[in-house]
């Protein structure tokens, strides 16, 4: 950057290959020269090699990792010396692509939590606390970087769960055996928890979602299909779904009473709503699904294969957010700033921005499927399946750059 009096003048070059810099406006012989330099390609900043220019409603400068300045005598550069960047340039405004804004993390810490099976839920506590359980029945609660075993009832069900509004653990697994209790994390990390009722199916509860209240509807889905319904001592069959479901099923609730429950093996959408079921399946499902969740500020969302993600915009009315650089498989969908994250198949992870209306480029940043990923303090949670590379599942902690 050059300055002279109030006058600016950017310019941009990768210093990567011998270079010189020819800008195309003269420079004044007394001006001021600030060399900006980033450890993150230009592609990346937003930026293209060459002139920069300058818009009041554009993008500030980013943030340099480094910042030498010289002053001109005559023409001549006296030498450059250490420096933070000038108020000047702190308070510019330039031309940047929008996507340049796309948050990118990095793999901060890797939990090993000696699970021999794949992740069956994640659970935020705190700001910077959570529990994540796997289907063999290993808890780990993480405070900050910090891990520890979980201690449980030896019959508690380890298919899914969720906390409440008052702040109770609800679980689901095997026989169709649904839990309630309570986490302490103090004197030790405790789960303390009593058996509430068996579904009328007895299948295995893969899906779980608790309403308000202290008496709430609980509505579960069965890893071979059983839609069903509990409450007040009562398990209801709502609906079967053409069952195995493996991993590929959902339950949604966008408010209460209201649950989108999913079969991705028959590509089927069903919303409840006061004890009436309808088909609201976007159009085009023909390969399935991966989730169903409800983002908020988004709506309900349905991750279909090869990195498919439709919003609902009203019942049963869809609209598609693909991108089709990006073919992961989605399994976790996170509010996020102004948009939400994806992540999925092989650790990989997106950011959606409702700014530009578009995905950012994905990254690897994780080793297995990611089935949840939680803000973690300033970081993210990523609790992944067992990875090929290992033999146990792990939980990252993802930074920003």
């Amino acid at each position: 950057m050059a300055r002279a009096g109030t006058e600016l003048n950017f310019y941009a070059t990768d210093l990567s290959q011998p270079y010189r810099i020819d800008p195309p406006w003269a420079i004044d012989r007394d001006s001021t020269l600030e060399l900006l330099l980033f450890d993150t390609p230009l592609s990346e900043l937003g930026l293209v090699a060459g002139e920069v220019g300058q818009d009041p409603s554009g993008l500030p400068v980013p943030t340099p990792d480094a910042t030498f300045m010289s002053q001109l005598q005559d023409g001549e550069a006296a030498g450059w010396a250490d420096a933070q960047p000038s108020l000047e340039v702190v308070t510019a405004r330039i031309v940047r692509d929008p996507r340049s804004l796309c948050a990118r993390f990095y793999r901060r810490t890797v939990i090993e939590t000696g699970a021999l099976r794949d992740n069956a839920f994640s659970l935020k506590l705190g700001p910077a606390a959570a529990l994540v359980g796997s289907l063999d029945g290993v808890v780990t609660y993480v405070e900050g970087d910090q891990a520890q075993s979980v201690a449980f009832p030896s019959e508690l069900p380890f298919g899914s769960a969720v906390i409440d509004q008052a702040g109770d653990v609800w679980f689901g697994g095997d026989l169709g055996a649904l839990w309630r209790g309570r986490f302490s994390a103090t004197p030790t990390p405790t789960i303390t928890a009593e058996w509430v009722a068996t579904s009328s199916s007895g299948q295995a509860i893969r899906w779980l979602v608790v309403g308000p209240g202290a008496n709430p509807e609980v509505f579960t889905l069965g890893i071979d299909g059983a839609f069903e319904h509990y409450r007040g001592g009562v398990f209801e069959r709502l609906h079967d779904f053409a069952g195995p479901m493996g991993t590929k099923g959902g339950l949604a609730s966008p408010g209460a009473g209201v649950i989108y429950a999913g079969n991705s093996r028959g590509a089927e959408l069903l919303r409840y709503e006061g004890g009436r079921l309808s088909n609201v399946t976007p159009p085009d499902l023909l390969d399935g699904f991966t989730e169903v969740d409800f983002v908020p500020g988004f709506g309900v969302m349905v991750a279909a294969g090869q990195g498919r993600l439709f919003q609902e915009l009203a019942v049963g009315q869809w609209r598609e957010l693909s991108d089709p650089t990006i073919s992961l498989f989605i399994n976790a969908l996170l509010p996020y700033e102004e948009g939400f994250l994806i992540s999925g198949a092989l650790g990989f992870m997106a950011q959606y921005r409702s700014a530009t209306d578009s995905f950012c480029p994905a990254e690897q940043l994780g080793a297995g499927t990611s089935r949840t990923i939680l803000v973690h303090g300033e970081d993210l949670l990523m609790a992944e399946d067992v990875p090929i590379s290992r033999d146990r599942a792990i939980i990252t902690l993802l930074s920003r750059r």
